[in-house]
């Protein structure tokens, strides 16, 4: 049976993702497509719904070349060791590359030792933990069930089983959170040996606990929280993580390659319920509804318009490096003036790149050159 997505392009590599959509207890402020607690026959089911659609897509287009494999959610660590090895079983009957990035999203109460090691064995070389904060009430006002001792523990345990690279995500925003407590938390990650930061601003979806319940919490103004991003993004350079997108931070050697694709507008498969993917050349993503994914065929259903020339702006000025301007249009760069004197672009003739306050403002920003560039 033909998914109809397109031919996929010959001999390019392509990033697998694979979204995990259980969490022990849902976050406060989470709007990604997860669902708190299940079964052990859940995750079966849910185990051979991914074996199913990995199938599905070698048989359509053969064991075509992967060079990173993504496991998101949601907390994909609640699979267990032995659900996860399965699944990279069949990912190991594409043509994975040599030197394969392979990364693992967990949270700090999922994983012990063994199951670090087990990881390890199987061929993950990059874990990434939902940390947030190093101060607990801080933790406890996102809905947050581990507790920094728990995420410095998770980190160690990481390290002696060999992890080339350990990842930790942290939050600027939080009720309560102040410069100092930001301050304390940018340090204390750092601390544990991680050689990558991603650092969100916290954002009120519709429909959250978070949300719901956001007149009994304080939180940053927008002053504050400005103040916060830019004085975060120097902090992390003084602690020796380069800001490289804007939400993420490396060490030398540190970056995610699977997570640039999406920047640099590379292929990848998305799997799973609410998953992504840009593949043969177009863009379609799965319902997100796990009993369609776990009944249903193993294509996606849902094409995605996608114009190239304004995915490339949008995409490639979240980089630090940006876009060259000769790739987009003549003029431009004279066209831009007013943003470099607002010390939202870089002065530089030859790149298109956002500074820190142009990161702050990024949609009006980006809204300006796609103007300019007539889309």
């Amino acid at each position: 049976m033909s998914c109809g997505w397109g031919q996929r392009p010959k001999d390019t590599p392509v990033g697998l993702y694979l979204h995990v959509p259980f969490c022990r207890k849902k976050c406060a402020y989470c709007d990604f497509y997860s669902l708190p607690a299940a079964s052990e026959e859940a995750f079966d089911r849910y185990r051979d719904a991914l074996l199913r659609c990995l199938r599905g897509y070698r048989e359509e287009y053969g064991a075509f070349p992967v060079d990173t494999v993504y496991f998101g959610g949601g907390t994909p660590s609640v699979l267990g060791a032995g659900r996860l090895a399965a699944l990279l079983e069949e990912v190991s009957r594409f043509s994975l590359e040599a030197g394969a990035e392979m990364t693992l999203e967990a949270n700090p109460e999922t994983v012990d030792a063994a199951f670090l090691r087990a990881c390890r064995e199987m061929g993950f070389t990059r874990i990434s933990f939902g940390i947030q904060s190093a101060v607990e009430g801080e933790l406890q006002a996102l809905g947050r069930i581990h507790s920094f001792a728990q995420a410095a523990r998770a980190a160690e345990l990481s390290l002696a089983a060999g992890f080339a690279h350990v990842s930790g995500d942290v939050m600027v925003g939080i009720p309560y959170q102040t410069p100092r407590s930001l301050g304390y938390t940018l340090e204390a990650v750092a601390a544990l040996g991680v050689d990558h930061i991603s650092a969100y601003l916290l954002k009120l979806e519709e429909g959250t606990p978070l949300a719901r319940r956001a007149a009994e919490y304080t939180f940053p103004d927008e002053d504050t929280l400005c103040d916060a991003y830019l004085g975060m993004v120097e902090k992390l350079g003084e602690l020796g993580f380069a800001q490289y997108e804007i939400s993420n931070f490396a060490k030398p050697g540190g970056q995610s390659r699977h997570n640039r694709r999406y920047w640099e507008r590379r292929p990848y498969l998305g799997l799973g319920p609410g998953a992504h993917s840009y593949f043969g050349g177009k863009r379609f993503s799965y319902p997100r509804d796990l009993a369609a994914f776990l009944t249903g065929p193993p294509f996606a259903l849902e094409e995605e318009d996608c114009d190239p020339e304004t995915e490339q702006v949008m995409l490639g000025l979240r980089l630090t490096e940006g876009l060259p301007y000769a790739a987009l249009g003549q003029g431009l760069f004279a066209a831009c003036a007013p943003l470099r004197q607002a010390g939202l672009i870089a002065p530089d003739r030859e790149r298109l790149r956002l500074m820190p306050q142009g990161f702050l403002l990024s949609n009006q920003v980006i809204g300006f050159v796609l103007d300019k560039m007539g889309l």
